[in-house]
């Protein structure tokens, strides 16, 4: 990658940086989908499960727990994902000048998909639970 991350002038060395920066992104994926499954392996392997459950049991009625099990368990994600999000998402678009975002701006629009993320997912969740619940078997 001994291309410059300046703004290309040249039709062909727009098309190297759109190349370059497309296998950085391809990269990214791979490495986000790795880490969700060594994520995945040490929530089993450390029994974390069982952790974020107990915490979830301090609630005595039972969407809340499951809502309180899915939030304790989302932010674990979220806080070892961080940094790969911070990269592909503020630092990445900023070298290859594809954002005018500021920091505070991409904080608060990422902050707002994590959220709008959640809440789609735990309706999921509750779905899938209500689905379980009804079967009497």
């Amino acid at each position: 990658m001994g291309t410059s991350h300046q703004k290309p002038e040249n039709p062909n060395e727009r098309l190297l940086q759109a190349k370059a920066y497309q296998r950085i992104r391809n990269w990214l994926t791979l490495v986000d989908l790795l880490l969700t499954l060594l994520l995945l392996g040490v929530v089993l392997m450390f029994r974390l499960q069982r952790f974020f459950l107990q915490m979830a049991t301090w609630f005595s009625f039972r969407p809340f727990q499951i809502f309180f099990f899915f939030l304790t368990f989302s932010l674990f994600f979220l806080v070892f994902r961080l940094p790969l999000t911070f990269f592909g998402g503020y630092v990445l678009e900023k070298r290859f000048h594809l954002s005018n975002h500021t920091l505070k701006s991409w904080l608060i629009e990422t902050l707002k998909k994590e959220i709008l993320s959640f809440g789609l997912m735990t309706i999921l969740v509750f779905l899938l639970f209500g689905l379980i619940w009804a079967d009497p078997n």
